[in-house]
């Protein structure tokens, strides 16, 4: 449906422009760019991996049970 790609789209462009906001901000008090790309990188995996492993999880139960299936 169009409501969900527009709120996925805005959801995008908020994480992008705080992203950038907080690059600006590290790079300002004279951060490394590597070390920047090696934190982001880091909390990315923090939130990326658990919430693959959840998703696969849940869906993986959620296949395997016959009741559900049509």
């Amino acid at each position: 449906p169009p409501t969900i790609a527009l709120s996925s789209s805005s959801l995008y462009s908020f994480f992008t422009i705080i992203s950038l906001t907080l690059s600006k901000a590290a790079m300002s008090k004279r951060m490394s760019y590597f070390v920047l790309v090696v934190y982001s990188n880091a909390l990315a995996s923090l939130i990326l991996l658990p919430t693959a492993f959840f998703f696969t999880r849940f869906s993986s139960i959620y296949q395997s049970n016959p009741c559900t299936r049509n």
